[in-house]
């Protein structure tokens, strides 16, 4: 006996397509591909801040250094690697210090030593140079 009417057209239409399990191994290749480049890409973009593990300074010295003990000065910006700026004194003993950015003894250090370089050379420090020697 064949059935007619509305009960008749919900029978469920034979699938063409078979599960198979390469599909599902496919699919599983496709996430950890994503996977490994995600954590990939993660890694990637944290070499920069591991290179130098972290900033050079631990503490700054609230007092002034006197222009006579100073041999060297680095302006280290921010980076990947620290994110503040670090100024690093290096002094005629061979010890480094670190100086606030904003002290308001350092530009009076700087303006001394550019005027005592230049009264030793006859060329003048350009005003962007991150390490000066004196």
């Amino acid at each position: 006996m064949t059935e007619t009417g509305p009960s008749a057209d919900l029978k469920p239409e034979p699938r063409n397509k078979s599960f198979r399990p390469s599909d599902l191994q496919t699919s599983i290749m496709k996430t950890l591909l994503l996977l490994v480049a995600l954590m990939f890409c993660c890694c990637i973009s944290r070499l920069d801040a591991l290179s130098g593990l972290g900033c050079r300074c631990i503490r700054t010295v609230p007092n002034p250094v006197p222009a006579r003990a100073v041999k060297k000065i680095e302006v280290i910006p921010v980076s990947g690697r620290c994110r503040r700026t670090e100024i690093l004194i290096t002094k005629r003993n061979g010890s480094i210090v670190c100086v606030p950015p904003k002290a308001k003894w350092f530009p009076e250090l700087l303006e001394t030593l550019q005027r005592r370089n230049l009264t030793l050379s006859s060329t003048a420090l350009p005003p962007t140079v991150s390490t000066t020697d004196f």
